[in-house]
């Protein structure tokens, strides 16, 4: 996993502040916590970076302490954007929770705010008991619960971007380009570091999966010879269709390999439980009926290939048929629909009524009507849980604005965000480098 993506989610999801980031990104201590987090299945827990980054700070000099809290000025907009979102779907779902209108027993485990409470202990208490409990202070209370120490380590952040502007200004301008240069340098180091990982991983993993497939072919070409079936496997092979039929059958199926360089390897190192080819059904009179899907339990592509030659020469298309998804119908083979209907009586119902009656659906497709269900679609996808929220959303999130008024209207913020209402995205994906403009405009 890269280590950027690490930091920068851990970021977003209220784990790390903007200041313990940049002391991952830019610290000799933060560099080694990464490359721990890279190498050991140990370094698992969500308390894990932020301990680590705080350590970094605490064995950090000076200049390197100021550099970092610089560095993170620049993200501090973006990241509290995305905390009062993240606060506000909490208290939405506690508020619902409580009244017992929608089931959240997951939002404690997927949206971590906090570093002490325990989650079962947030979700089992009651806050707002009825409609008329859910107040500003009952809001304050569920968000002091669940972000009330990540609300003091954003006012810690604030607080060393506040003493490292007064230090810039004072003198150090020299020390911290060296600092800058030192850290940057840190930075490279690490990203190399994680590259070699990388490299390494990925050239075992690739000498090992050529190993394996080379024998899985090598003992599959054996099993072609042996059921004369070498023509279907040079075809294939060579990158061009396959067609697979019983003579007594008025069906055949098309079998097309994967246009991707490596395929072969790719699908014969390991088995794949969905089809890694283009399977389709058509008539003996080239009509197309559908796409299909079937599964083998770890099954390499050459032997799943042998598997469908000798069940269609056995006469058993009708098994593979019935074991099969379907998907992407030609509609307008209605003619096909019938033969299959006809050939196949049991499995009728594996082709849409669309394509078998025609004329019965004619009206489903109708514009006003096919507007409808897609309007009956997005009602169900909203819920009961929206639907309950809508009226309560624009003063809750007032409350949520309030409660974080004592970080988001510092002037530092107000100037870091270009003095606007809406805050510029953070660029957690990419390597930070210090806004000198910024604090020196500040």
């Amino acid at each position: 996993m890269e280590p950027d993506y690490i930091i920068g989610s851990s970021v977003e999801l209220g784990e790390l502040t903007p200041l313990e980031a940049m002391a991952l990104t830019y610290l000799k201590d933060g560099q080694r916590a990464i490359e721990e987090m890279l190498t050991s299945k140990d370094a698992t827990s969500s308390h894990f970076l932020p301990n680590m980054a705080r350590l970094a700070l605490s064995r950090a000099n000076e200049s390197e302490r100021h550099f970092v809290a610089l560095a993170s000025l620049a993200e501090m907009p973006g990241i509290l954007k995305f905390a009062m979102e993240r606060a506000e779907y909490l208290v939405q779902k506690k508020v619902q929770q409580d009244l017992g209108i929608v089931d959240t027993s997951n939002v404690w485990s997927t949206l971590r705010a906090k570093t002490t409470d325990t989650d079962q202990e947030v979700a089992d208490t009651i806050v707002t008991p009825t409609e008329q409990d859910i107040t500003e202070s009952a809001v304050k209370t569920i968000l002091a619960k669940q972000m009330g120490s990540y609300m003091q380590r954003l006012e810690d952040n604030v607080q060393a971007i506040q003493k490292a502007l007064t230090w810039k200004q004072q003198n150090k301008a020299g020390v911290l380009q060296t600092v800058q240069s030192q850290s940057l340098r840190i930075h490279q180091s690490r990203e190399t570091f994680a590259q070699s990982l990388r490299d390494k991983k990925a050239s075992t993993l690739q000498r090992s999966k050529q190993k394996r497939a080379r024998s899985a072919i090598k003992k599959v070409c054996k099993l072609f010879s042996m059921f004369q079936q070498e023509r279907s496997l040079t075809l294939f092979v060579s990158g061009k269709e396959v067609e697979l039929a019983h003579p007594a059958s008025n069906f055949k199926f098309i079998l097309r390999p994967l246009d991707t360089a490596g395929w072969l390897e790719d699908r014969s190192s390991m088995g794949r439980p969905h089809t890694p080819y283009d399977l389709s059904l058509f008539t003996k009179s080239n009509v197309f009926v559908a796409k299909l899907c079937v599964y083998f339990d770890s099954t390499p592509v050459l032997d799943q290939l042998l598997a469908l030659a000798l069940f269609i020469q056995a006469g058993d298309e009708q098994c593979l048929l019935e074991k099969a998804n379907f998907y992407a119908v030609n509609y307008a083979a209605t003619e096909a629909g019938f033969q299959f209907v006809t050939q196949y009586p049991s499995l009728k119902h594996k082709l849409p009524q669309r394509l078998l009656y025609p004329e019965a659906h004619a009206a489903d497709t109708e514009p006003n009507k096919v507007k409808q269900s897609l309007k009956e679609i997005i009602q169900r996808q909203v819920g009961p849980g929206e639907e309950h929220w809508e009226p309560i959303k624009g003063r809750v999130a007032a409350w949520v604005r309030t409660w974080f008024s004592p970080i988001t209207e510092l002037p530092i913020l107000q100037l870091a965000s270009g003095g606007t209402k809406q805050a510029p995205q953070p660029n957690l994906a990419l390597p930070r480098l210090l806004v000198t403009e910024l604090s020196l405009a500040i």
